[in-house]
């Protein structure tokens, strides 16, 4: 994962966690009903996590399938080129 990619998930999960911690505490409301907001905000977020994480593993696995893909076209290459240059130096000899 690049760094900005990582970042950028970073501070959205430091701002829901602040965003939901700012809520809770200025919302005027009993315990339990505190409670059971905190409980719901931090199931959501847990599910928002689980998104980021899946998306998160999905362009990881893009990456490496293009990177595979490239190797092999350079390995592809490489054979060709050798294979030509050994084709040239043996009409030499």
């Amino acid at each position: 994962m690049n760094k900005g990619y990582r970042n950028l998930l970073i501070g959205i999960v430091v701002g829901m966690a602040a965003g939901g911690a700012a809520a809770m505490l200025l919302a005027p409301a009993s315990r339990e009903e505190r409670r059971t907001r905190l409980r719901e905000t931090t199931e959501q977020a847990r599910e928002r996590m689980k998104g980021a994480a899946a998306a998160g593993r999905e362009y990881v696995e893009s990456v490496r399938s293009r990177l595979r893909e490239a190797v092999e076209a350079g390995r592809r290459a490489a054979r060709e080129k050798r294979a030509e240059l050994e084709r040239e130096v043996q009409s030499v000899s």
